[in-house]
């Protein structure tokens, strides 16, 4: 029916399986009541006892006539008395299951021909369900062995040249852009049941072209016998050895046909058995693709219009900086590989450095935003000269190369030139300032453009109106993000690497953390207030027994309800109402809009005020702020004071001193830019369930369902009707896989996400060529179960 080339045949449902099976499951149980799966040889005859009782059992009356009239029809026209030769092909229920993978352990007959043969063959795929390879593995995976099934095809014999398998998605790296092949000579049974090494093919899902190959030794076809029925093995040649047994246009062919399976199955990965013979190419059998963890990371990165190749190496220490959690396909692809990919683009074209601008800077993989080494490198070369650079982001190999790297005075100063006549507000000083553009002007002119609608406002808009205002609000992350794209990635770096320079030409004081003290305490950031509002929260529940003692006896959120039935609760309510006013939309584990804030979840404050409540009420953040400051200050005051004893002292100082004045202004900068941008993101997180109408109500069931979705589908209006097919299943497998342990998280884990992350040091590279995706690092066993991880002090 869908026009796919498949040797005529018939098929024997599960249902014949059971109705053959009738008596004999009882016998069945009672030869495996005794089993013992450790004892392999016992194990072994207890199978081999079940298949002799299936095979001497008569298939009865009326489906073994049925097949007979099946198996004649077939036949029609074969020119042989025997009848057609067919290949009897088994199909196990269990196959389909996604967390185990049954295929390969039961039996194909081939070349096989007579009807009488035929019910032979089908009892004999039957007793195959119970070879002692399949009754083991049903009770390693726990499946009940009496809710295995078999169905059992006939379809007519190919006269294979070449056959193997093709899997529509890589099962080897998990990635879904890829299709592979494997290929021999002669029959798939072959390859099917390993005895041989097939030649291998990986193919690009997108426009189908050969990536990789690897030659197999293809020793031991096995073939139609030339002399009769049956088949047998032959030794190959060894110039076929030495050949593929497919070309590339061949393998190209064999794709399309895939791509044309997956498609008839809702585009969900196959595992399929092809035959080629006289030029053509068919299609045996098809089954989903199981006991493979798939998540269509592949998918998300499709939806960024930049490119890469196979041969760029990637590293996931930029996101051990600045994103300590989990990364969603939803955050990935409005923010990192959209917000910033898109300034990337744009300012490497102001910059004059269109090689860099449309290239991939972040890769989506389990849930990490994986950073491109090879873009690190060649920024670095033109924007920095080599005791400037940033080596953080690229391997130690590549150090000395970096290093030497020779730096384009010319280059560097047209980028400077370009920088500021062509986007002004990212210029050295203005990017830092009030003025319209700067950063300052956002956080004391454009709180409300931040904050945008309430939620019961959202939900009073149209779809069209919604859609208008999701735009606006993208349209002042991407400025905000422009901003302070060239300060991030530029002037801060050469600000700090230029400190770090004269601090170590210019200084021979004694205090050895000079540099980390110059940098630290920085005064009057907007973390410093929220930090002490969080604090002085505890005060009026430690001055109020009554609360107190409510507070204690009543665990958890339900504390704040019962708090209103009081006059004092109320009054502590009022001051907490007021502290979310100003602070609501922050109190996130990490940036991801999965993170809930504390408006959403008043359980976050709650955790905070019994943290406080259990210390010392005696010791405040105060002094501890005031120490880093006289830390910051006194350093300050000696550095310059050694400085000015040095020949030229003086200018050196006050060079010096208008350098650390800059950093610290980006010190406190990136700490208050927070504040704001924390603004638009949980503008961004309140669309999320309003974006696509009543499809969203109708299909996300959870929220893993809506942040496991990226851009592109978020902001499609899909109002009219609920989306159905694989798209929905793809996404509710991606969100199934933030609950199990391939997820990422180096922070306080979420119960949905369990925490496998190595705590690396910087510049833990891996290195992806070809079709191999490197295993995921381990557990950092080191670290105490449940021990918080190092804070991170940069952010972006």
């Amino acid at each position: 029916k869908a026009g796919l080339p498949i040797p005529s045949g018939f098929s024997l449902s599960t249902a014949a399986y059971r109705d053959f099976m009738t008596g004999l499951q009882a016998p069945i149980a009672s030869i495996l009541a005794t089993a013992d799966y450790t004892h392999a040889a016992q194990l072994d005859a207890q199978a081999q006892a079940i298949r002799a009782l299936i095979c001497r059992t008569p298939v009865p009356a009326g489906l073994a006539g049925e097949l007979r009239v099946a198996y004649a029809a077939l036949s029609a026209g074969a020119g042989s008395d025997s009848g057609a030769l067919v290949a009897v092909r088994s199909s196990g229920t269990a196959e389909d299951l996604a967390e185990a993978s049954f295929a390969g352990l039961h039996d194909t007959f081939l070349d096989v021909a007579g009807d009488d043969a035929v019910l032979d063959a089908v009892r004999r795929c039957w007793a195959s369900l119970w070879n002692a390879h399949a009754i083991h593995y049903r009770h390693d995976q726990g499946y009940a062995h009496h809710e295995a099934q078999l169905a059992v095809i006939i379809q007519r014999m190919v006269a294979a040249e070449t056959a193997g398998v093709m899997f529509t998605a890589n099962p080897l790296n998990s990635r879904t852009d890829e299709f592979v092949v494997n290929a021999s000579w002669g029959l798939g049974e072959g390859v099917v049941s390993g005895i041989l090494t097939p030649d291998e093919f990986v193919i690009a899902r997108g426009d189908l072209r050969v990536k990789a190959r690897t030659l197999g030794s293809k020793e031991v076809p096995i073939v139609r016998n030339p002399a009769g029925i049956g088949t047998v093995r032959l030794a190959v040649p060894a110039d076929q050895q030495e050949k593929f047994c497919l070309d590339d246009g061949q393998v190209t062919r064999l794709a399309e046909l895939g791509r044309r399976v997956m498609e008839y199955y809702d585009g969900l990965p196959q595992d399929l058995e092809w035959a080629y013979a006289e030029g053509e190419f068919h299609l045996l059998q098809a089954r989903r693709v199981t006991g493979v963890e798939f998540t269509w990371d592949e998918d998300i990165n499709a939806g960024v219009p930049a490119r890469h190749d196979d041969q760029t190496v990637w590293t996931s220490t930029w996101a051990d900086d600045f994103l300590t959690g989990g990364v969603t396909p939803l955050y990935y692809s409005v923010r990192v590989g959209g917000e910033f990919q898109a300034v990337h683009d744009h300012t490497n074209k102001i910059y004059g450095f269109p090689e860099l601008a449309g290239r991939l800077i972040f890769k989506y993989r389990r849930a990490t935003a994986f950073f491109n080494c090879d873009i690190a490198k060649e920024w670095n070369v033109l924007s920095l000269p080599a005791s400037l650079r940033n080596y953080d982001y690229v391997p130690y190999s590549w150090d000395g190369e970096l290093r030497a790297a020779k730096f384009n005075l010319y280059k560097f100063a047209r980028m400077l030139v370009r920088l500021h006549v062509l986007e002004p507000k990212t210029g050295v000083f203005h990017w830092l300032s009030d003025k319209p553009g700067g950063v300052y002007h956002y956080l004391r002119h454009r709180i409300a453009e931040a904050d945008g609608p309430t939620p019961d406002e959202l939900r009073k808009l149209s779809d069209e109106a919604l859609q208008a205002q999701i735009k606006k609000t993208r349209a002042l992350a991407d400025e905000w993000v422009l901003t302070r794209w060239a300060g991030f990635n530029f002037w801060a770096v050469g600000a700090l690497g230029s400190l770090g320079v004269a601090l170590k030409q210019w200084h021979d004081g004694s205090n050895a953390a000079a540099c980390q003290d110059l940098i630290s305490g920085m005064p009057n950031t907007l973390m410093v207030p929220e930090s002490r509002a969080q604090w002085h929260l505890a005060d009026p529940l430690r001055r109020t027994p009554a609360v107190l003692a409510l507070f204690r006896e009543i665990n958890g959120p339900a504390f704040f309800a019962a708090a209103a039935e009081s006059a004092a609760g109320r009054e502590f309510l009022e001051r907490y109402r007021g502290f979310l006013r100003e602070h609501g939309h922050r109190g996130h584990q990490d940036r991801d809009y999965y993170y809930a804030r504390r408006c959403e979840d008043v359980a976050i404050d709650y955790r905070m005020l019994r943290a406080y409540l259990a210390g010392d009420e005696s010791v405040t953040p105060a002094p501890t702020e005031q120490r880093l400051v006289a830390n910051r200050e006194a350093a300050t005051a000696e550095v310059l004071t050694n400085i000015r004893r040095k020949r030229c002292g003086w200018l050196k100082a006050k060079l010096f001193a208008r350098l650390l004045d800059y950093v610290t202004k980006f010190m406190i900068q990136r700490d208050d830019e927070r504040h704001y941008y924390d603004r638009i993101t949980f503008q961004t997180k309140k669309y999320s369930p309003n974006s696509g109408g009543a499809c969203w109500t109708a299909a996300c069931s959870t929220r893993r369902t809506i942040f496991s979705s990226w851009r592109s589908t978020n902001s499609t209006n899909c109002s009219k009707a609920a989306p159905r097919g694989p798209w929905w299943q793809r996404r509710s497998w991606r969100a199934s896989g933030f609950s199990i342990a391939a997820i990422v998280v180096r922070n306080t884990p979420h119960p949905i996400w369990s925490a496998v992350r190595c705590w690396r040091s910087r510049r833990a590279v891996k290195r992806w060529r070809g079709n191999r995706w490197p295993v995921r690092d381990c557990v950092d066993s080191a670290r105490p179960s449940g021990a918080p991880p190092a804070s991170h002090a940069s952010s972006t």
